[in-house]
């Protein structure tokens, strides 16, 4: 989409743009849970906390 204004844009983002991100994001975290293998990665990159350690 080419911005035309202000109203366009908003409205192209809000009933497009937005959520087709909030859906691919759900799938995309959805996918991440279901392989085991990240899961001793996450929490090695995580820690107990569930913070990102500090390098």
């Amino acid at each position: 989409m080419n911005y035309t204004d202000d109203e366009t844009l908003y409205k192209e983002l809000t009933s497009t743009t937005i959520p087709s991100y909030e859906k691919a994001l759900g799938e995309a975290e959805s996918i991440e849970r279901e392989i085991p293998e990240l899961e001793e990665m996450t929490y090695q990159v995580e820690g107990e906390s569930g913070d990102v350690d500090e390098l």
